[in-house]
């Protein structure tokens, strides 16, 4: 016996053909015109070097994210500029400036630790420079006098080894004051702020010690102030024209908590270093 082939609905066949001819012409335009363009030039091997350069900029802009400084803080009585007004000094470009956060205050986790001052480069000869250390009762522990023809520029100052250190948990003042007539009979333009030493933990210890980083990055994340900058123009083979310090330099210099609008340094710059 011969079987007949099924029939077949010619009238619905052609319209299902037709529905899905449309259907795929609906969903390829309804492509925006580039997604159509990396689908048909986009080989697979470039999509993937595509993906691996995205992930690989994610990931660097979270380890700058991780490196910004914070040495913001509650302030203390103190004054980082010098004004024009006080005192007789000629004009300058930039003010007498201690190099310390606007809190006016930093740590250290040294017993004798350097304190840096912009000192400007005036145009007429002046008098003396004089710093003075004080306990937190204003009581005098030490006071070092410079002629202003030795200085101008950053000039650090460091506590003698051969004087007692810093205790730990205890606050001190410091001035710099400018004398800009050898007779002082002027006021003298002045700049003061406080430091503080903290213990060092075993983290930071094993940080500076394996040397992986530079000190001054080390500090700087930290929250140390005073060794932070004291670490970056102590830097070995500094090169103040080079981009790594200048970057570090403004790194520091617009911190969190910092607000300091200085000259960028020179190594001519460097008194006293």
């Amino acid at each position: 016996m011969t079987i007949a082939p099924p029939l077949i609905n010619t009238a619905l066949f052609a319209e299902t053909v037709s529905n899905m001819v449309t259907t795929s012409e609906t969903e390829t335009t309804s492509l925006s015109i580039p997604e159509q363009i990396s689908l048909i030039e986009t080989p697979p091997q470039q999509r993937s070097l595509v993906i691996l350069q995205q992930s690989s900029e994610e990931n660097s802009s979270v380890t700058t994210e991780e490196d910004i400084l914070d040495f913001s803080d509650t302030g203390r009585a103190g004054q980082q500029t010098a004004g024009e007004g006080r005192g007789q000094c000629p004009s300058a470009e930039f003010p007498l400036t201690a190099l310390v956060p606007t809190s006016n205050w930093g740590k250290t986790i040294k017993e004798h630790p350097t304190f840096w001052f912009y000192v400007p480069s005036y145009s007429e000869p002046v008098g003396e420079i004089e710093f003075v250390l004080q306990d937190q009762d204003r009581n005098h522990l030490w006071k070092k006098q410079l002629s202003m023809g030795e200085t101008s520029g950053y000039l650090n100052v460091s506590l003698p080894q051969d004087q007692p250190g810093l205790e730990r948990g205890k606050w001190y003042r410091w001035y710099l004051k400018v004398y800009c007539d050898a007779e002082k009979s002027y006021p003298p333009k002045v700049v003061y702020g406080w430091v503080t030493r903290v213990m060092i933990d075993s983290s930071l210890q094993s940080q500076l010690q394996n040397g992986q980083q530079q000190q001054h990055k080390v500090y700087g994340k930290a929250g140390i102030w005073f060794d932070a900058i004291d670490s970056l123009f102590q830097w070995q083979d500094i090169s103040t024209t080079s981009p790594h310090f200048q970057s570090d330099w403004q790194q520091l210099i617009t911190a969190t908590g910092v607000d300091l609008n200085l000259p960028q340094p020179r190594c001519s710059d460097l008194a006293g270093r």
